[in-house]
């Protein structure tokens, strides 16, 4: 049995409880394809680093879960055919992973849920500077300047 993290977008145009509905659907997917579901994080709305489908930003989730690799074909088939789902990656964390040796570090608090990747206040700092896509703060501390 192999360990799987799976990182998933969202679209912005789904409401909470569709959205909710949704998680649940996927969750139940791996426990129906004989694998286990470990950890779920929820990283909320966050800015896509390019535009997907004519959206600026997603809602990111993170899935940690146990399984053979059936759990992870049918997981991106619905991903594929979803068009709720913008995108999504799968990476193999452990492939020989002892499900009881998890399940008890994530008992004991060993595993925690992944912290959201920080940087959005970044953004936002350098939006409320300047708010218009231009070049003209460069020129007004310029003019300051001079005088």
């Amino acid at each position: 049995m192999r360990r799987y993290e799976t990182v998933f977008i969202v679209s912005s145009d789904v409401s909470d409880d569709e959205r909710g509905t949704l998680v649940e659907k996927l969750k139940d997917i791996i426990v129906q394809q004989k694998g286990t579901f470990l950890i779920l994080d929820e990283w909320g709305k966050r800015k896509l680093a390019y535009i997907i489908n004519k959206k600026s930003d997603g809602y990111y989730y993170r899935f940690d879960y146990c399984g053979l690799g059936a759990v992870v074909s049918e997981l991106e088939r619905i991903f594929k055919i979803d068009d709720r789902i913008l995108k999504y990656l799968t990476i193999v964390i452990d492939k020989n992973a002892d499900l009881e040796k998890i399940k008890e570090e994530i008992n004991r608090g060993e595993i925690k849920k992944v912290p959201s990747p920080e940087g959005d206040e970044t953004v936002q700092s350098i939006k409320e500077e300047d708010d218009d896509d231009d070049d003209d703060d460069e020129i007004e501390d310029d003019k300051e300047e001079e005088e």
